[in-house]
């Protein structure tokens, strides 16, 4: 089961990182933060700045294949979408 607060820290983290949810790039390295399972909410932010920084496209073009990546991937596009109606404060 995706956890909804840890993707929308993950998204949160992404837009203090510049990352575009729209870049497939982007995406995945939030999937891929998102899909480690021992992660825990405080460090998404990190783990996110390492899986940007260490990015290699076989990695990428792997993951993108699972279907934990597709619904994790899925939500990301839904929740940011439904985020970025909210106004910034």
């Amino acid at each position: 089961m995706i956890n909804n607060k840890l993707v929308l820290e993950a998204i949160r983290c992404g837009k203090l990182l510049e990352l575009d949810v729209t870049n497939p790039d982007h995406l995945a390295c939030m999937c891929a933060a998102i899909m480690c399972k021992d992660v825990h909410i405080n460090n998404i932010g990190t783990l996110l700045g390492i899986a940007y920084r260490s990015q290699t496209p076989v990695f990428i073009e792997a993951l993108a294949t699972t279907t934990e990546f597709i619904s994790v991937r899925d939500l990301i596009v839904k929740l940011s979408n439904k985020d970025m109606n909210k106004p910034n404060y």
